[in-house]
């Protein structure tokens, strides 16, 4: 897409494409008729590969793969007859690992791996009796680490994957444990450029994992501290290019994070000042 474009995913108007050069919007809707149109005006989840091909999840609608130069495209979705297809049409997260592989985390179908050379999945799902495989079906992020891990957050507990052998470990809250996962519901992974893994919860707050000790330091709302986390209901983290780190909540605005002294400085809306974050 270039450095110029930035794709917004909407729920319910399809995929837009802001230029920033010229401060427009280019819309990408669903057309029945068409067959070659995106498939669902739901999006979930945008990913740009290594090639620049894009890839558009939806909800109930499969994904959509990209192709600039006839402005069409692909479309994966369940079919009950194919046992090699894509297993659920709520694709929540995608990422493309070191290795070039592609993984699809769903809405109740679990993770997909995807096979470029003859376009099949494989699946990695919840099994209620077996302790060796992910904890939930239904998949909120995913990342890889430096080790070549991949990390699966789900709406119960989170996950370490490893890709080579199909190993899982799997990392819930325990109560009596204060360096255990802070809480079992996940919403967003990030590694940043030191190579740590980061883990925003829903209601238990920010969770920096370390590698040396396979255990958990947490950050979370004190109201009375002003330079704690705003809010325990993370959504998304980011390291920018200058190496800020944000943390998005839900309802506490936008944090600045200092890794160095473990303070937060928080930016909310303020109807008064034209200058503040929206909202």
């Amino acid at each position: 897409m270039g450095p110029d474009k930035v794709l917004v995913g909407t729920w319910g108007g399809g995929l837009n494409i802001f230029n920033k050069k010229t401060e427009t919007f280019r819309k990408i809707v669903s057309d029945p008729i068409n067959p070659n149109s995106i498939s669902g005006d739901f999006i979930y989840s945008i990913f740009t590969d290594k090639t620049d091909i894009m890839w558009i999840g939806t909800d109930f609608m499969g994904v959509n793969k990209y192709n600039q130069l006839r402005s069409s495209f692909i479309h994966y979705k369940y079919d009950p007859l194919n046992p090699n297809g894509l297993n659920n049409n709520s694709v929540t997260a995608i990422l493309e690992d070191s290795r070039g592989i592609f993984w699809l985390g769903t809405a109740g179908g679990g993770l997909n791996r995807f096979n470029y050379d003859n376009a099949s999945f494989s699946f990695f799902v919840h099994e209620p009796q077996n302790p060796i495989t992910i904890t939930n079906n239904v998949i909120k992020a995913l990342c890889e680490d430096t080790g070549g891990n991949i990390w699966v957050a789900t709406e119960l507990g989170l996950n370490r994957l490893n890709p080579e052998t199909g190993d899982i470990k799997r990392y819930f809250p325990n109560p009596d444990d204060p360096n255990s996962l802070s809480f079992h519901n996940i919403y967003s992974l990030y590694v940043d450029r030191k190579g740590d893994l980061w883990v925003g919860t829903y209601s238990g707050g920010l969770n920096k994992y370390n590698s040396k000790t396979d255990q958990f330091i947490n950050y979370r709302h004190d109201p009375a501290d002003p330079t704690s986390i705003s809010d325990n209901y993370i959504w998304n983290i980011y390291e920018d290019t200058k190496g800020n780190f944000w943390i998005g909540t839900d309802n506490g605005g936008l944090n600045l994070f200092d890794r160095n002294t473990g303070k937060f400085t928080r930016f909310k809306n303020d109807p008064d000042n034209p200058h503040s974050i929206l909202s």
